[in-house]
């Protein structure tokens, strides 16, 4: 038993090592994301958070506050990444 938990923890350390986190990276590294998408990014998770905190209404102010943020917050990261590309080219 010992020797089959001793691969099952190399091969989670292994993975671990070498599994690239592209969500942190990518929010960190886009030009001008801290001061254009963190805001709304902030506002979106506040909403979720709210709405979390009242038992998650589907159909109420709340619910439907989080919605309009976090399609703001995407729309955000979409034309940021829109610029970065057209700037690539």
């Amino acid at each position: 038993m010992h020797y089959a938990g001793s691969i099952i923890a190399a091969c989670y350390e292994a993975a671990n090592a070498s599994h690239f986190n592209s969500s942190r990276q990518a929010s960190s590294s886009i030009p001008g994301s801290t001061e254009h998408v963190k805001p709304l990014r902030d506002k979106s998770i506040f909403w979720h958070n709210l709405r979390m905190d009242c038992g998650s209404p589907r159909a109420d102010v709340r619910a439907e506050s989080m919605r309009l943020t976090r399609a703001a917050y995407h729309n955000a990261i979409r034309r940021k990444m829109k610029i970065i590309s057209f700037n690539n080219i």
